[in-house]
């Protein structure tokens, strides 16, 4: 009977992962940020691409402006700012990024084009070679740096995960 609830949960939770999807997570090791495949199973790339440009507009106020390149169906590029990312040194830090999100059936492709950390505005690119020690550990000072990157980059794509699979649309009904 035991091996049958054990059975059971683990279908579950294979058919969990599998079927109703779940968002991928970006990592950074040594500095390196690999692009990320979504998979949104059921969505063409025409419907994907739709669905970001329909998100960049909800999520920003001057869609035009953040906007940097798009083609049609297949790439959008835009750039964005979050606030308050890290502190370090005493000092509140913004992360200013550039993505591009690439389309194909099934499935999308995150990749960051650029990083820059910025105070009052004024923002310098990210050399990751000074947040890391030679054994590839975050520099104790820039730790929050390389957390407050993954946090922002994963939280990016879970938005935009659960906006294109509808998991973030709210009843309409007034």
């Amino acid at each position: 009977m035991k091996l049958n609830y054990i059975i059971l949960i683990l279908s579950l939770t294979f058919i969990n992962g599998n079927v109703f999807g779940q968002a991928e997570k970006f990592g950074i090791k040594n500095g390196d940020i690999e692009p990320l495949v979504q998979s949104v199973n059921g969505m063409k790339s025409d419907s994907i691409y739709s669905k970001s440009n329909e998100w960049i507009n909800y999520n920003f106020k001057k869609a035009d402006a953040v906007i940097g390149s798009s083609i049609d169906n297949k790439m959008i590029r835009f750039t964005g700012i979050n606030p308050n990312f890290a502190k370090s040194f005493g000092y509140i830090y913004d992360l200013e990024f550039t993505i591009r999100i690439e389309f194909k059936e099934n499935r999308y492709r995150l990749t960051v084009e650029n990083l820059r950390s910025g105070n009052n505005g004024i923002f310098a690119n990210f050399n990751f070679s000074d947040y890391y020690k030679s054994n590839g550990e975050p520099r104790k000072a820039y730790k929050d740096f390389v957390i407050g990157i993954e946090n922002t980059l994963n939280n990016l794509n879970q938005s935009i995960y659960n906006y294109m699979t509808g998991k973030t649309e709210k009843k309409d009904d007034w």
